[in-house]
């Protein structure tokens, strides 16, 4: 089982806008949602605010139970409606899922258990 998480900034007054994203997916858009996650292997998914020093917050996503695929996200996928996700997460992270898959970088600094 392969683990991905990613972290996207949210950008100043956009909370609600994340809120507003995730009852879409959640609601009228929610067939289409699962056939975007079933095209890319991703059993699952969760979105997190976590506060920040300067007050915004970041949405944490994805978890994923299966393998994700580097190309997941990349232009190649031109739906209507994958065009549209990728819109709203750059409108809302200034973050472009074409350019920056998994989000800014990160570094790991601490794992446990530790590595053998």
């Amino acid at each position: 089982m392969h683990l991905v998480v990613r972290a996207f900034p949210v950008l100043p007054s956009k909370e609600q806008d994340v809120e507003a994203f995730a009852r879409e997916l959640s609601g009228p858009r929610q067939a289409k949602v699962r056939e975007f996650y079933d095209s890319y292997g991703v059993k699952r998914e969760t979105w997190h605010f976590q506060p920040v020093p300067a007050g915004r917050k970041s949405s944490l996503s994805p978890r994923s139970r299966t393998s994700f695929r580097r190309q997941g996200l990349t232009p190649m996928r031109s739906s209507h409606f994958h065009r549209w996700f990728k819109d709203e997460v750059l409108r809302i992270s200034g973050v472009n899922p074409n350019v920056d898959l998994l989000g800014p970088p990160s570094v790991q600094v601490f794992a446990w258990p530790p590595a053998a």
